[in-house]
């Protein structure tokens, strides 16, 4: 009797301190795509640290990350901190979608991530769609099944 392995649930982390732009993004996801919330820099930190190579398919990722902040050093840390722990955490096959609204900052999260070379996506939140949302998690879908 064969037996198949169940596929790898699509997961999905999503850095970001706007509980709107987190309700958005969920009311996109089919209900087959797990989305981990990091509400901060410091639990993006440890989510990351703590998660390792191979869990997420994707990231969503912003920059200023000061609305919420869970502890003292979340004031001090922000998007670039969490592309420095990327860099060493995160396997280079999970997709990265910069949504930061901050240009200066997305660019270089965006640069960084790519010389690396992690496929990265730049979407400022306030251009995000559905459709163009719907059309990243796509390729995400293709390269976590293949």
């Amino acid at each position: 009797m064969n037996k198949t392995l169940p596929a790898k649930r699509l997961r999905l982390l999503m850095v970001e301190d706007d509980e709107t732009r987190v309700a958005i993004i969920r009311n996109w996801l089919p209900p087959d795509v797990h989305l981990v919330w990091a509400q901060s820099a410091g639990s993006a930190l440890g989510i990351l640290a703590r998660d390792g190579q191979g869990i997420y398919a994707g990231v969503l990722l912003d920059h200023d990350l000061f609305m919420r902040p869970r502890a003292e050093d979340d004031k001090h840390h922000c998007g670039t901190d969490i592309v420095d722990l990327m860099l060493e955490e995160l396997d280079r096959d999970a997709a990265i979608l910069v949504h930061s609204m901050n240009p200066g900052a997305a660019a270089d999260m965006v640069r960084r991530l790519g010389s690396a070379g992690f496929a990265v996506t730049r979407i400022p939140m306030k251009e995000m769609t559905k459709m163009a949302f719907t059309d990243w998690l796509s390729e995400v879908r293709q390269d976590w099944e293949a």
